[in-house]
């Protein structure tokens, strides 16, 4: 009886291994460049907020990494027009814009706050 059980856990996993190291595929990469912020009031607690930008499916997503309150979000396509306009609204951490049809490299992303200004522009790599 053993000797049927150990072809079968040997095959179970290598198609466990090739299974998962097909689905670890990585998403397409972007990457921001020129990231700009202007600190404009002095705050108790340092002040840390970060993006990270990825492209999956010809959607672009935007995460965010700190929290800032009343902020106004423009992130404008390279022809110019508004992709997405949001205003005064709360940012957390984790919290992500997505843009669908990503396809009209580079997008300027701008966050004004009543104490910062984040200004990038997100380039396809």
């Amino acid at each position: 009886m053993m000797e049927k059980v150990k072809p079968t856990l040997l095959l179970l996993l290598t198609l466990l291994l090739i299974s998962g190291t097909v689905a670890a595929k990585p998403p397409k990469r972007t990457k921001m460049v020129r990231y700009h912020t202007a600190i404009r009031a002095t705050t108790r607690v340092p002040l840390d907020f970060n993006m990270n930008v990825y492209e999956e499916n010809t959607t672009l997503f935007i995460t965010f990494y700190g929290q800032l309150y009343n902020a106004d979000i423009i992130v404008t396509d390279a022809n110019g027009r508004n992709v997405v306009e949001q205003t005064k609204q709360n940012i957390h951490d984790g919290q992500f814009l997505m843009i669908p049809q990503a396809d009209s490299y580079p997008y300027h992303i701008e966050i004004d706050t009543p104490i910062m200004e984040v200004s990038a522009d997100i380039v396809q790599e």
